[in-house]
């Protein structure tokens, strides 16, 4: 199966560095994916968020694990291939994840899912928008 959503602009980045294998993500109003649904050998394509641009990329899902909350996903997976931004604070790094918007909603109602990530490649074009 392939999705496409959205994510910020450093992770993008750090993904296709190398450096960020783990994308963090819950079920929540503001992400078209049904994250529960994702499996291993699925593809994702990302644009950029908050403002679209034309880099884009594409990653092979590796593995997915769920969490019932940000704390446990952090510990487990480790703030250094989940985290873009550099943060080494656990409680910075929960604080930040339940800050995006419909983050804290949605890990309350669904929990979360670290999305292991490889084979990351920029692709052409500008924004797409459909998932599935």
């Amino acid at each position: 199966m392939r999705y496409t959503t959205d994510v910020n602009e450093r992770a993008l980045r750090a993904m296709l560095a190398g450096t960020k294998t783990v994308e963090v993500r819950t079920n929540c109003v503001t992400d078209p994916v049904d994250w529960s649904q994702v499996r291993a050998g699925d593809v994702l394509e990302f644009d950029t968020w908050p403002t679209k641009s034309d880099l884009r990329m594409r990653v092979t899902v590796k593995a997915v694990r769920y969490y019932l909350d940000a704390r446990a996903l952090y510990e487990t997976e480790g703030l250094d291939r989940t985290i873009s931004s550099g943060f080494t604070d656990l409680d910075a790094a929960v604080r930040m994840i339940r800050g995006f918007p419909g983050y804290a909603e949605g890990v309350d109602a669904n929990g979360l899912w670290a999305v292991g990530v490889e084979g990351a490649e920029q692709i052409e074009g500008g924004p797409a928008t459909a998932a599935g």
